[in-house]
This record gives C-alpha cells, sequence and structure tokens, in this order.
C-alpha cells in the first residue's frame, strides 16, 4: 500500500526487512484509521524496540513478524467503534449486491449493548448507517471514562492485553540470545489463541494467560 507521509515517517522508525516492511505497511493505516497517529506510532516503537533487539542475535525476523502481526491483532478490537468504520468501508454493500443480485435486501445483523437483548437485530442500511458515522466520530472516547461500551468484561480485558502483550514482549527482549531466538518468538505467538466473542474469547484469554505463565518461567529457568 501507499503510506502517507506521516505513516512513512511511522514506518520509518523500524529497521525493516522487506517481509516485515509488507506487514507494518499493512497495519499502520488501519491502526491510524482504529485511533488516531499517536495510537499506530505506539504500535511502530513497539516493532522497532523488537527489531533493533532481534538484530543483535540473528539474521531472521521472525520475531519482529510476530510481534507485528499479533500486537496490530490486538490494538485493533472489534469494539462498536471498529464495527461501524469497518462496516462503512468501500464496497461492503456492492459486494452484497454483486453477490446476492441487485434486487437483494441487506441488512446489519446487530447486538448494541444498551439494547439488552440476547440475539442479533436487523438494521437496514438507511438507518445503520447513520449510526455507524455517529460512532466513527465518537471514537476519541473509546478508552476513556466517558466511553459508553468500554465497561464490559471483555472491552476491560481487550484493553489489558494490549499491556500485558508490550511487557510480556520487553521482558522476552530482555534475555533474548541467538540460542533462544525461535522460542521466544513462539512465546510471543500464544496470543494468537486469544480469538472469539464474549465467553469463548474470556475462556480463550483464561487459557492464554496460563499457558504463557507457564511457558515464560520455563523459558526465564533456561536463560537464568
Amino acid at each position: 500500500p501507499t503510506l502517507s507521509g506521516v505513516e512513512a515517517e511511522l514506518a520509518g522508525r523500524i529497521d525493516a526487512t522487506d517481509r516485515l516492511a509488507e506487514v507494518v505497511a499493512w497495519r499502520l493505516p488501519d491502526l491510524v484509521g482504529f485511533q488516531d497517529v499517536a495510537y499506530a506510532g505506539r504500535y511502530a516503537d513497539a516493532i522497532a524496540r523488537v527489531r533493533s533487539a532481534e538484530v543483535e542475535v540473528t539474521d531472521s525476523d521472525a520475531l519482529s513478524v510476530v510481534v507485528a502481526t499479533q500486537l496490530h491483532r490486538l490494538m485493533t478490537y472489534k469494539d462498536e467503534y471498529e464495527v461501524a468504520r469497518l462496516s462503512l468501508g468501500a464496497g461492503m454493500e456492492a459486494q452484497a449486491t454483486a453477490r446476492f443480485g441487485p434486487g437483494a435486501k441487506i441488512a446489519y445483523m446487530l447486538r448494541p449493548p444498551s439494547f439488552n437483548v440476547d440475539r442479533k437485530l436487523a438494521f437496514r442500511p438507511a438507518v445503520a448507517r447513520p449510526m455507524f458515522r455517529t460512532l466513527v466520530r465518537m471514537k476519541r472516547l473509546r478508552g476513556t471514562r466517558f466511553d459508553p461500551f468500554g465497561r464490559t468484561a471483555e472491552r476491560t480485558i481487550e484493553r489489558q492485553l494490549i499491556g500485558e502483550y508490550l511487557e510480556l514482549v520487553d521482558r522476552l527482549l530482555a534475555g533474548l540470545s541467538p540460542e533462544n531466538h525461535v522460542e521466544t518468538a513462539r512465546i510471543a505467538g500464544l496470543i494468537d489463541q486469544v480469538r472469539g466473542f464474549d465467553e469463548v474469547k474470556l475462556d480463550n484469554v483464561a487459557r492464554y494467560r496460563a499457558e504463557v505463565q507457564a511457558a515464560i518461567n520455563a523459558h526465564e529457568r533456561t536463560v537464568g
């Protein structure tokens, strides 16, 4: 993708291989769209830190690529603002029309938290799209005390996981060596199992936390 000037500046902070540069180039604009330039800058600085440590011990970029992929996924969690942004993306309704025909009736299946319902409700585009545009404008509230959607257990854990992952990466980098590089990349990739929604995601988080704690304990015994 073609990066804007500020996105290119962020990418330039990273001493990237071709493969890592491609991974980052696809994700920086997404992070800017998710929140803002400062948010994308936090991501770029983290990847630059990983890459700087990695080049000291190996020619491989495996650790940097894993962290670049997983950190982006954590930082772009699918809250109400992000679902709205993605739903307004170019071509969504055009794709539906192309698949089901020009006479197809299009509806967005949503379960707004404020409606207190256990099933998804159908919203036609004429209703849904203005609602989506309003939510996208509200994304500056994300994670603040004024965020009307940010107090649920799932949203709270999603934000916690970002900080936990960055702390884990820094902890791994402190003992990074040529001998443990492959294992370090594996541990950094354990977060990939945290997927799904609602109770499924919360169960996966608990499983991940237990697994990564066991892995990091064994890893640090080896380093020590």
